[in-house]
């Protein structure tokens, strides 16, 4: 009998650790990285995908809102595996698109399952992971992600070959989905107190969900620029032993993040994340010599506040009588996710470097919410 019931707690970690990296795959080689590389190519460079990434946008954000209403009726299994299913699907078909209507349209799509899949693998996350090391899981499953999309092989592969391997794993994930009769509620699981002593304030929830959109922020905007600067790509991530270690950093500050979230530190590891981000954003600023500090530093900021955007749903009670977790997701990713990765990325079209006072900016707001008592 213990056999058995180690066999189905293995089973379990081994599912939610599956899901979380596989809906962070897909997001990451696919809807942000192959997916608009092959738009671009499609058109005229990076202007002609701006209104490819309007639209994934848009769709991403009124179906995290729309997610979070339809899981008051809908199990999450069921709507797990219509983002993954749907995920799968706008990943095969993008390799054979031809016009700039189709692209939209795909984007559309994209930004419609991703929000599916996010908020309703976030909102009810607990009930598929259990209490024993939550948060570690995510880290696990988040880490995962990005060692595989640091793989050279997978990183240097075509967009069409990132994008089928995309929707094979999304395939898988949505077979591997567990049943959930019914979405579980706020009551039915703890919320992690040990956060701070107000978890349950709509104070605590809206200075969180500034902090999450200035992390994105940021992030996108530098990543964009990196990627879009020949230099700086060639010194971050073109080598492929550079490529192991972005990976195997991600992959371990991840797993640290989630021990660390496990112990109640969610909120001051966000401060670490933008020590992290802001320092390796300063590095490729300076001299090339400092550009060796520049990737660890940046993949081991994205790692903790990643995982920490995944984990934080599931640990908070709900905050009133019409804010249950699966609408605080549906608002975390909607404005934060969505809305923060699509300012950086607009913001940063002009940019070769990011600006001091997004670095400010960013800083004010993460340490008052993350060294508030």
């Amino acid at each position: 009998m213990r056999k058995i019931r180690n066999f189905h707690s293995r089973s379990v970690y081994l599912c939610c650790v599956f899901l979380i990296a596989g809906t962070y795959f897909y997001f990451l080689i696919f809807a942000q990285f192959a997916f608009l590389q092959m738009a671009a190519r499609a058109g005229n460079g990076v202007e002609s995908a701006m209104p490819v990434m309007l639209s994934m946008g848009i769709a991403g954000i009124g179906s995290s809102f729309l997610t979070a209403h339809l899981l008051k009726f809908l199990s999450s299994s069921l709507m797990l595996r219509v983002g993954f299913i749907g995920c799968a699907c706008t990943a095969i078909i993008a390799p054979v698109l031809t016009d700039m209507i189709a692209w939209v349209a795909d984007a559309f799509l994209i930004g419609l399952f991703l929000g599916v899949l996010t908020v309703s693998l976030a909102s009810d996350l607990r009930s598929i992971a259990g209490r024993k090391n939550f948060a570690l899981q995510v880290g696990f499953g988040t880490g995962l992600a990005y060692w595989l999309c640091n793989c050279p092989i997978v990183f240097a592969a075509s967009q069409s070959l990132q994008a089928l391997i995309a929707a094979i794993f999304c395939a898988a994930c949505a077979i591997a989905v567990p049943r959930i009769a019914k979405q579980t509620s706020d009551e039915d699981l703890p919320s992690e107190q040990h956060i701070d002593g107000s978890a349950n304030s709509i104070f605590i929830f809206i200075a969180m969900l500034i902090a999450f959109f200035s992390l994105i922020w940021l992030d996108s905007a530098a990543f964009f620029i990196i990627q879009q600067t020949t230099g700086l790509k060639t010194q971050t991530w073109s080598d492929d032993s550079q490529l192991w270690l972005n990976g195997g950093i991600h992959l371990c500050v991840a797993i640290f993040a989630g021990l660390m979230i496990d112990r109640g530190y969610l909120r001051s590891l966000l401060v670490v994340a933008y020590l992290a981000l802001c320092f390796g954003v300063l590095s490729l600023r300076g001299s090339t010599e400092l550009y060796v500090f520049a990737a660890p530093l940046y993949v081991a900021g994205v790692s903790i506040y990643s995982t920490a955007l995944i984990a934080y749903p599931s640990l908070i009670g709900s905050l009133c009588q019409n804010m249950s977790r699966r609408w605080q997701a549906g608002i975390l990713y909607g404005v934060a996710g969505w809305c923060g990765s699509a300012i950086g990325i607009v913001m940063a079209q002009d940019l070769h470097e990011v600006p001091l006072w997004l670095l400010a900016v960013t800083g004010f707001i993460v340490l008052c919410t993350g060294l508030k008592d």
